[in-house]
């Protein structure tokens, strides 16, 4: 779409995704987990999409991990209505329990605790 001098454009193309750096993923998870082991990352052209951490927990066979997810269809089953972080709580490798613990704010940049 052309832009004329002067004209301003549409809130829509105003606004822009926000797409951390592989770095500013793992700074974001550190907030809710220490000790963590690097699970998988995977992006596409924008950059980082998916991201795991996990840690061993308090008992035998417990895992905890930690994903950051940006908001989006990634395809297989990678779809997200917001960037967020998660918690998913795994026994003897079935997971057991979870919750979303934080959300992006498009807007600030800051991450808002759930």
């Amino acid at each position: 779409m052309e832009k004329f001098p002067g004209s301003q454009p549409h809130s829509i193309e105003n606004k822009r995704e926000t797409i951390l750096s592989s770095q500013e993923v793992l700074d974001a998870l550190s907030q809710y987990i220490e000790g963590y082991t690097l699970g998988r990352e995977l992006s596409d052209e924008q950059g980082v999409y998916l991201r795991e951490v996990e840690r061993t927990g308090e008992n035998g066979g417990e895992t905890i991990e930690y994903q950051y997810m940006r908001k989006g269809n990634h395809g297989r089953q990678n779809v997200s209505t917001e960037t967020a972080i998660s918690v998913i709580y795994y026994e003897n490798g079935m997971p057991v329990g979870g919750n979303r613990v934080a959300i992006l704010n498009e807007e600030t940049g800051e991450w808002r605790r759930v």
